[in-house]
């Protein structure tokens, strides 16, 4: 597979995920923790309709087109950490009628596409390249298989990504128990490392502001790799050729990232660089309150939060993150205009309303 097939594979699934993100343009968007998936599963299961009431509110909304509930890579492996094959298989049965395969893209190219975006103002292309199908998160390398560089024509290579793209949660889930690849997903936090860390630099902030920018210089570290891949691209795009170490400069790198610090620390950033915001402040509002531990699924709470926040109509959460997002010195839902939501008599009345 030459370059100008590469490109045109690129630019081939860049064209289904606009023809995606187009068709979410008259329903109401809602995200869901985990929790609310597995409740769902659970309502699905009973028999009694005043036992149903979330699961069959979902369901008239949903037939009727009015809503969907996309995924992300966080629910997805989340989702797997399910050991009761049955109970498992059934919570992949609602994603798939819930979610129509629809997912956002994983975490990884959410932030290129937002580092994109900050760099060349260029927000609402990457509110409609956020969206993909649930197989692009399981295997977000797809593109690279080698099977596509065999010298099939266009029209062979778009049919393998077509297949790929429809196929379902189930049929995932199918072929990775059928192969042995099922495992159990165990990832938790180390609480003892986060809260040695919190008190070894309690005193270090004398602000809130200040404990977040300390979280956001450690962040912009974690994706150090993701913002060169950035200037990469951007420096291919200019010149059509690959830059070399001399030309990519980790200077270079360096003003980026001090550009993205500086445009925080004045002020200057609104909605833009919506995960790197979110996640940074939840963190350092976690070192900021002094009687709150940091629990063992933390973490993935506030990867939750990145993916719905943004780019969601509302949001399903637990009470604790719930309450946190929107306190004063956050106000995540004013900032982002999604309505979020962890009480039951409230999601009922919402879904009632819509």
């Amino acid at each position: 597979m030459g370059p100008n097939e590469s490109t045109s594979l690129v630019e081939y699934m860049k064209s289904k995920r606009m023809a995606l993100s187009h068709s979410l343009e008259d329903k109401k968007i809602i995200y869901l923790d985990t929790k609310y998936w597995i409740t769902l599963k659970d309502q699905s299961l009973q028999l009694e309709d005043e036992k149903r009431h979330f699961f069959n509110l979902i369901s008239t909304l949903s037939n009727a087109g009015k809503i969907v509930l996309p995924i992300s890579e966080v629910t997805f492996y989340e989702v797997l950490k399910r050991t009761d094959k049955a109970s498992l298989k059934q919570t992949i049965k609602i994603i798939d009628a819930f979610s129509k395969g629809i997912a956002l893209v994983t975490r990884k190219e959410m932030m290129h596409l937002e580092f994109r975006s900050f760099f060349e103002q260029t927000s609402e292309k990457t509110k409609k390249l956020i969206w993909t199908k649930i197989p692009f998160i399981a295997y977000p390398t797809f593109l690279n298989h080698p099977g596509f560089k065999m010298g099939f024509n266009a029209s062979i290579n778009q049919g393998v990504i077509d297949r790929f793209w429809n196929l379902t949660f189930t049929d995932l889930f199918e072929m990775l128990d059928k192969n042995d690849l099922f495992k159990p997903f165990i990832f938790k936090d180390n609480v003892n490392y986060f809260n040695t860390q919190k008190v070894l630099h309690e005193n270090e902030n004398k602000t809130f502001e200040q404990m977040f920018l300390s979280e956001l210089g450690g962040t912009l570290d974690l994706f150090d790799n993701i913002i060169s891949e950035v200037m990469q691209e951007k420096y291919f795009e200019e010149t059509g050729r690959i830059a070399t170490e001399e030309e990519l400069q980790d200077e270079n790198k360096v003003l980026y990232r001090n550009l993205i610090y500086h445009a925080f620390r004045l002020k200057r950033i609104n909605t833009e660089l919506p995960s790197l915001k979110i996640f940074s402040s939840l963190f350092a509002n976690n070192r900021w309150n002094k009687t709150k531990a940091h629990d063992e699924n933390d973490t993935m709470d506030f990867l939750h939060a990145t993916f719905a926040l943004p780019y969601c109509d509302y949001f399903f959460t637990e009470r604790s993150l719930g309450t946190t997002l929107k306190q004063n010195h956050l106000s995540f839902d004013k900032i982002y205009s999604c309505e979020i939501y962890h009480r039951e008599d409230e999601i009922l009345k919402m879904l009632s309303a819509i």
